[in-house]
């Protein structure tokens, strides 16, 4: 029987959510976070994308809700910024802006 190819795997760029997954998330999925307002989702989904900028990794954050401009600040209260983060504002009729 051959041997099964380990997935690569991305860090989630949150050390301690890595360790609970064994080092992360496998790549080429889709995720999708979902939980109640000021859980954390956005900070979570913009940890993750920094970990994938610092690897070198093109991202892109689409949102339905949050203007560019409230992302920077929510990555600003942090310390961030959103270099190397491609943000795209899409209205709810799906058109880009």
């Amino acid at each position: 029987m051959p041997k099964r190819k380990k997935p690569t795997i991305v860090s989630t760029g949150i050390t301690g959510l890595d360790e609970i997954l064994r080092g992360g998330l496998p790549a080429s999925n889709l995720y999708m976070l979902q939980g109640a307002p000021g859980s954390g989702k956005t900070t979570a989904a913009l940890q993750f994308l920094r970990a994938g900028v610092e690897a070198g990794e093109r991202c892109i954050y689409l949102t339905l809700s949050q203007t560019a401009a409230e992302l920077e600040a929510i990555a600003a209260s942090h310390g961030w910024t959103l270099d190397g983060i491609r943000v795209e504002e899409l209205s709810t009729s799906g058109t880009v802006q």
